[in-house]
C-alpha cells in the first residue's frame, strides 16, 4: 500500500468518530451488546468500496477480546484483538474471512509490554483510575512517543492487523498528571 508515509503502518490509523449500533457478541447464554463505540476505519486487503477502505456498518458483529486465548469460533465480522497476539491467531481469522482490527494504548504506559523500558519517567503521569498497573503519557512528547508508537504500528503491520483500535487517547479529560487539553 503506497501512502506517502513514512511508516506503513501510519496509514492504518484513520479517524475516529461516532459509530452508532455495532452489536458485539458476549458468552452463548448473553444476547449480543449494542455499543456506541468509535469507528475503526482499516485498509482490508479485499477492500470495500472504491476508495479501498474498509468501514464497519451498522450492526457489524465484532469480537473484542484483548486476553486470553483468542476465541476464533464466532460467527462475527471483525475482532478487535491486542496487538501482540501472534500472527497466526490474524492468520487464522483471515482464513476465516474476520477482519482484525488491533488494540493498543497510544495514551497510556502499560508495565507488563516488551517496550516499557522505552518510557523515560519524565512522560509518565498518573495512574488510570482502575487500572493501577498503567499511567497516563504525556501526549504533548511526540519526540519520544512517536517512535514507541510507530514501531508498536509496525508490529500490527508485520502480524497481519487490518486496523488499529487506539485506545486511551482521552488523557485530557482525566486526571493524566499533565495540562493536557482537547486542542
Amino acid at each position: 500500500m503506497k501512502t506517502g508515509m513514512k511508516h506503513p503502518a501510519a496509514a492504518l490509523v484513520l479517524a475516529l468518530g461516532l459509530f452508532h449500533g455495532i452489536s458485539a457478541t458476549g458468552a452463548e447464554d448473553k444476547p449480543p451488546l449494542i455499543l456506541t463505540m468509535p469507528p475503526i476505519l482499516a485498509a482490508h486487503a479485499s477492500g470495500g468500496g472504491g476508495d479501498g477502505w474498509w468501514q464497519p456498518k451498522p450492526g457489524t458483529s465484532w469480537q473484542w477480546q484483548l486476553s486470553e486465548t483468542i476465541d476464533t469460533s464466532l460467527a462475527v465480522a471483525m475482532y478487535d484483538i491486542d496487538y501482540e497476539t501472534d500472527a497466526a491467531v490474524i492468520s487464522q481469522l483471515h482464513a476465516q474471512g474476520k477482519t482484525v482490527i488491533c488494540y493498543l494504548s497510544a495514551g497510556s504506559w502499560e508495565n507488563f509490554r516488551a517496550d516499557a523500558g522505552l518510557y523515560p519517567a519524565a512522560v509518565l503521569g498518573k495512574p488510570l483510575e482502575g487500572w493501577p498497573d498503567e499511567r497516563w503519557v504525556d501526549i504533548r512528547r511526540l519526540d519520544v512517543l512517536g517512535p514507541i508508537l510507530e514501531a508498536r504500528m509496525d508490529a500490527a503491520v508485520q502480524r497481519g492487523c487490518d486496523g488499529i483500535e487506539p485506545d486511551n487517547v482521552d488523557g485530557y479529560a482525566n486526571d493524566s498528571g499533565f495540562p493536557l487539553t482537547a486542542a
